[in-house]
């Protein structure tokens, strides 16, 4: 470790005070080793883990509250861009006129991708989304569905929030939950032919791979461009950019970083979200 931290963490960090490190600080750190092509993704992780445990170390001395580096993630192996679609293939793929079509007759499905589309949630937290946290003009996301347990747990990174929602996107989850057999507050939304359970994440690929296929994006284009339901939540996130202040983007999709950004930036939940909601009907108009 004496190597790493000679190497790699007192050029970084000598100059700073342990307060004045910030995830935002880290986050460009590993961006810019990641970018030499002479350190191999391994030898990243392995020099931020040996940050990590320095920081941690700090925090229970007391030196410092909190780790600003527990929430920068990893460098992935083989990184590989993720694709999104164009707002005309995600236009034709949400297109109300053709759920009978695309989704097989299968409103749940529509409403899941349209809902993911517009609001950015994971699939995990629309999962396990519950009646009772859906209100006229928002989500409240509290929980997220862990498929492989078949139990709730908290969001990635404890990122419970509030998410907006379009008209088009309300309107929608209100007809799915007045379709559901299930009525009790804490039932889920995107439901299944089980009571505790909601659709399995297998068969929401599945489905999603073949809309897309029927919009002209076959298998092997999709490999390709690498579109998974997750796309979503990077088409919101790209979408938006352009018109939401980075801060309160970061309120909307739950994203941990730039750390201290988003701790000094303090919205007022009603009337700063209002912006959001018009970006969110712009996108999904077939007029914008």
């Amino acid at each position: 470790m004496r190597a790493i931290v000679i190497r790699y963490l007192l050029p970084a960090f000598a100059t700073l005070k342990l307060r004045r490190i910030t995830a935002d600080e880290i986050d460009r750190w590993v961006i810019e080793l990641s970018r030499r092509a002479t350190i191999a993704p391994r030898t990243i992780n392995g020099v931020l883990a040996c940050l990590k445990t320095m920081l941690k170390t700090a925090v229970k001395r007391g030196l410092i509250r909190y780790s600003p580096a527990e929430h920068v993630e990893r460098v992935a192996s083989s990184p590989r861009e993720r694709g999104i679609l164009s707002i005309v293939e995600a236009r034709a793929v949400l297109d109300p006129e053709r759920v009978g079509e695309l989704w097989e007759g299968d409103f749940r499905h529509y409403v899941l991708n349209l809902t993911a589309a517009s609001t950015g949630c994971r699939l995990g937290e629309l999962l396990g989304l519950e009646r009772q946290y859906v209100h006229p003009e928002y989500l409240s996301i509290v929980q997220s569905w862990a498929g492989r347990t078949n139990t709730k747990k908290e969001p990635k990174w404890g990122s419970q929030r509030i998410v907006t929602v379009p008209s088009r996107t309300r309107d929608a989850l209100r007809e799915l939950m007045d379709r559901s057999p299930f009525l009790e507050p804490d039932a889920f939304v995107f439901y299944s032919a089980r009571a505790d359970r909601p659709i399995h994440a297998t068969v929401v690929g599945q489905r999603l791979y073949r809309a897309l296929a029927r919009v002209g994006i076959d298998d092997e284009e999709r490999r390709r461009r690498n579109l998974t339901f997750h796309s979503w939540r990077h088409w919101l996130n790209s979408r938006l950019r352009a018109s939401v202040p980075d801060s309160l983007l970061r309120r909307i999709t739950g994203h941990s970083t730039p750390f201290m950004t988003e701790l000094y930036t303090h919205w007022d939940d009603v009337t700063d979200f209002e912006e959001v909601r018009i970006a969110q009907e712009r996108l999904l108009s077939a007029d914008a």
